[in-house]
């Protein structure tokens, strides 16, 4: 039994959960299981061909509910038909060929015994978004509004927003502006955790990721190099098309917005020039 059987076994058991408050835990530690077995490069073993000269390899697709490319959590059960082989490979030389066949839904392991299947999506929501947790996107919109004068009132740690909520109202801007908006795109997870990848959509049978840099600052934000890096590595992985946006959360009062102050149930706008 290889690595996969751990991931297998963490994806059965939050399927079989009931709807109660264990049911998040347990897709968080199955999202975390696929995200470390991604990150680390975990063997898995797939059965395809070669062509004649021994080079390119094609999966075995199953057509069941769609097109999924096989792979097996247990080499035993591995049914050998056909000339086909047996190849064993970091995870990441499977995944990154299924994302770039867009007629290739997403994956399944252990097709002829109980069998899983991950959609493109699902996998994509899993491993960069539900792996850190649940974050729906309403804790800032649900604040009772509050009245803090002009200028800069006397206020306590607690009343600030946290980077997440500033965040959040970043990840609504660029929803309502972009998604909400053009025809054609879908929505596919968000998350409003700072430095992640912040919007999952698909478009075109493309997926595209979209990074955003929530701040209060006056100054400029821009992209950083290693957020570029980062942001381009998992869009080459997963053959999606990468954007970034700077948003800037700011006070309606003027000596609050100049210094940066993003009080709690305070009034706000939001600067934003688009998508690069």
């Amino acid at each position: 039994m290889n690595e996969l059987s751990e991931l297998k076994n963490a994806i059965d058991y939050y399927r079989d959960m009931d709807i109660h408050e264990n049911y998040r835990n347990s897709i968080i530690r199955m999202s975390r299981v696929l995200n470390s077995y991604i990150s680390k490069g975990a063997l898995v073993e797939w059965p395809g061909i070669t062509d004649n000269n021994g080079h390119g390899r094609r999966f075995r697709i199953v057509e069941r509910h769609g097109k999924y490319a096989a792979m097996f959590s247990d080499h035993s059960e591995i049914r050998l038909a056909g000339g086909e082989q047996v190849f064993c490979t970091d995870i990441n030389e499977f995944i990154g060929p299924v994302f770039q066949d867009p007629n290739i839904d997403g994956i399944i392991i252990d097709p002829d015994s109980r069998p899983v299947r991950l959609r493109k999506s699902e996998l994509l929501r899993h491993v960069l978004h539900l792996s850190y947790g649940f974050y729906p996107l309403e804790g800032t919109r649900s604040v009772p509004h509050k009245d803090w004068g002009n200028g800069i009132p006397d206020y306590s740690e607690e009343d600030l927003l946290t980077k997440e909520e500033i965040q959040e109202f970043a990840v609504q801007t660029v929803l309502q502006k972009e998604l909400l908006l053009q025809k054609g795109w879908k929505e596919v997870s968000t998350c409003p955790v700072p430095g992640v990848i912040s919007i999952i959509a698909e478009k075109n049978c493309c997926f595209h990721f979209i990074f955003i840099k929530g701040h209060t600052s006056t100054e400029d934000t821009a992209l950083q190099y290693y957020e570029r890096f980062r942001l381009l590595s998992k869009g080459r992985k997963f053959h999606a098309k990468c954007w970034w946006a700077s948003v800037g959360v700011h006070a309606n009062d003027p000596e609050r917005a100049e210094a940066g102050l993003a009080l709690k149930g305070d009034s706000f706008y939001c600067t934003y020039s688009g998508l690069q």
